[in-house]
């Protein structure tokens, strides 16, 4: 899905990150950087090259870049979107910020992102906090909500 919205708009921020968040998700790094790459030189500024910087960066464990490129305007964006609450969690996870990513993951949660299987299990770049007690809490609760969901 992700590689037939990239084909059909290759100059799309949305849809160049979410193929490489998609590369990156299925450990073909290599693409998911060239993408990132590409995004940042074409559109040096806003949030979604802040967002590919600080993502880019925690995936290659360069904590202080990561760090770095998190801006205002990537902050207030990301606050109002449950998946890309989960992006900054997974990116402070991967620079080993546990208690930024457990601040990430519960703002997603808040915003509605209750996929209890894919939390507490699948997401590989939550894999160095899903042994921290405030997770264990928080997946309760969203395991809780993941159940009782009806539409």
């Amino acid at each position: 899905i992700y590689r037939q919205m990239y084909k059909m708009d290759r100059r799309n921020p949305l849809s160049r990150i979410s193929y490489a968040f998609a590369f990156a998700f299925t450990n073909k790094m290599d693409a998911a950087f060239s993408i990132f790459d590409q995004l940042i030189q074409d559109y040096p500024e806003g949030f979604f090259s802040s967002l590919a910087t600080f993502y880019s960066s925690a995936l290659k464990n360069d904590a202080k870049q990561a760090r770095n490129s998190v801006s205002e305007g990537l902050i207030t964006t990301s606050e109002t979107d449950e998946y890309y609450c989960l992006k900054l969690a997974e990116g402070y996870a991967l620079i080993n910020e546990k208690e930024e990513a457990l601040d990430w993951l519960e703002k997603s949660a808040n915003r509605g992102l209750i996929n209890y299987p894919f939390l507490h299990e699948y997401d590989p770049f939550l894999e160095n906090i899903r042994s921290e007690e405030r997770f264990k809490r928080l997946m309760e609760r969203v395991k809780r909500e993941w159940e009782n969901f009806e539409v």
